[in-house]
């Protein structure tokens, strides 16, 4: 082995100073016996504030409207709640629709049987 600050060659008797210039060796090295402490790693950044919740999306389709505007609102803020929101306007909406245009054929369905069965003009 050899002195990295003088470089003289050294005995490998297990000495941690140099002979000859009487610097330290083994600087950088944990002390015998302690292990080496591992790197620390950040903790995983989780915004809880934005988990996935389906009350949002049940609040989106019962008022789309709401679920239209918070889904502009928070767009960037929270990502995941924007699309809730917008998911559940988006399915209200159609589901509104639906259910009127039915509503729409159940009256004239009934207007037509009560028309049938009238009689026009006849005592």
């Amino acid at each position: 082995m050899f002195c990295k600050y003088c470089g003289k060659q050294i005995d490998d008797e297990g000495g941690s100073f140099c002979p000859y210039c009487g610097k330290h060796l083994l600087e950088n090295c944990p002390p015998a016996g302690s292990p080496a402490q591992p790197p620390p790693y950040p903790a995983p950044r989780y915004n809880l504030q934005d988990l996935p919740n389906g009350g949002w999306t049940v609040l989106g389709f019962f008022f789309p409207l709401v679920g239209f505007i918070l889904y502009l609102v928070w767009q960037t803020t929270f990502p995941i709640r924007s699309k809730l929101c917008g998911k559940g306007a988006l399915i209200g909406v159609i589901a509104e629709v639906v259910l009127v245009v039915l509503y729409i054929i159940v009256i004239f369905v009934i207007i037509a049987a009560a028309s049938a069965s009238y009689r026009y003009g006849q005592p």
